[in-house]
């Protein structure tokens, strides 16, 4: 049966945390059976401190130790980071500019990049200005139709022509894309790997705000882990809807409603 031989007294604290070590020591056969039960990430009895390592060696003879090194990174006095599922502790936020079609703006009029033909008329019609949709009704196509282009009239036949130009020169108009990025910092690779995943190709909102940014609601990217010495670092993308209506919720779960 495994003996303990060393735990640290003194418990070291830097800006990555606290720590402290345990010494066991026993037969090769005991040691190397109590290596295979360990795994990075096991909480001590106190639930507080986490194994970041551990290594064995024969002390002589028969004689083996295992040596387990724990960290309390959360009792660091500088920390950066959250750890766990507990969230991140840094975040940024990307703007930039992204084309989106006419029909997409909130005010969209039909008259925007639709020419208006006309036969047997010169008269120009009140729901010109107020129309948002280019496909009219049985009767006003008798006298009226919407087209693309000045070129496009002559296909309606000689009795048309055009009446009225698009008020706008352009097809589509730019708007504001907003990107977030969220960091959290991970002692065991589990961890990161659910910060990275557990929310991806889900409406959700960044854990520690939106900047202000006036954005209906929020698409979880998923991200990406790379080491950080004995840590991870998890990477969480946030992309703001480009609708004003928001993410449609027919083709994005909601991580808020289930529970994620």
């Amino acid at each position: 049966m495994l003996k303990l031989k060393h735990k640290s007294v003194v418990r070291s604290r830097d800006s990555g945390g606290a720590s402290y070590r345990e010494i066991y020591y026993g037969t090769r056969e005991e040691v190397e059976g109590q290596s295979a039960k360990l795994m990075i990430g096991d909480r001590d009895k106190t639930g507080e401190y986490e194994l970041v390592s551990w290594r064995t060696r024969q002390v002589g003879g028969p004689v083996y130790e295992i040596e387990l090194v724990w960290e309390n990174l959360n009792a660091g006095c500088n920390l950066r980071f959250l750890i766990g599922r507990h969230g991140p502790k840094e975040h940024m936020l990307d703007v930039s500019v992204m084309a989106v079609p006419l029909e997409r703006h909130p005010d969209y009029r039909t008259n925007w990049n639709y020419c208006l033909a006309a036969k047997g008329t010169d008269e120009t019609p009140g729901w010109w200005a107020t129309a948002t949709d280019p496909v009219l009704s049985a009767e006003r196509r008798t006298s009226y139709r919407w087209v693309k282009s000045p070129q496009a009239v002559s296909s309606l036949g000689e009795a048309w022509h055009l009446l009225k130009m698009p008020v706008m020169n352009s097809e589509t108009w730019l708007m504001p894309s907003y990107t977030i990025t969220e960091f959290s910092r991970h002692c065991t690779l589990r961890d990161a790997s659910w910060a990275a995943a557990a929310c991806a190709g889900k409406i959700c909102t960044p854990a520690l705000g939106d900047f202000g940014a006036n954005v209906t609601n929020w698409l979880n990217l998923g991200g990406q882990i790379h080491p950080d010495g004995r840590r991870y670092i998890a990477k969480v993308i946030y992309k703001g809807s480009p609708d004003p209506a928001g993410w449609n919720s027919t083709l994005y779960e909601s991580a808020e409603e289930d529970g994620a």
